[in-house]
């Protein structure tokens, strides 16, 4: 067997963490690599099991789902008072649209929309 050399560069205190991590389990760095690309190799093909290795790596993608989900929450918890800043800014009687339905309310809002580009349209006319 033919072998190759690879350099590659990390974090120092990342090496020296995984290092440390594999020499528990009776690895080198040398031979936790050799165990990485083999478990490749030997998958080429199955396309699955190697997105599924590498998000199992890739933490970075974990992070971001984790961030998104955040996202979604906070717009969901922001939602009420985002609909209170709409009613206000546009003068509209929050107390009215309690009883609304989903399509009246959807209606008010689209007029108010149409409101402010109908100003915004004088606004720019005017200036």
């Amino acid at each position: 067997m033919a072998a190759v050399q690879m350099n590659t560069r990390i974090d120092k205190t990342l090496k020296e963490q995984g290092d440390a991590s594999f020499a528990e389990f009776g690895y080198s760095p040398s031979e936790a690599v050799r165990l990485v690309w083999g478990f490749a190799a030997r998958n080429r093909h199955n396309h699955r099991v190697m997105a599924e290795f590498i998000d199992t790596l890739d933490d970075s993608k974990e992070v971001a789902a984790r961030a998104e989900k955040q996202a979604r929450i906070d717009a969901i918890l922001r939602g009420p008072a985002l609909i209170q800043q709409f009613f206000e800014e546009r003068g509209i009687d929050r107390s009215k649209h309690r009883g609304w339905t989903p399509e009246e309310m959807d209606e008010q809002i689209v007029d108010a929309l149409i409101e402010d580009e109908e100003r915004i349209r004088v606004e720019a006319a005017n200036a």
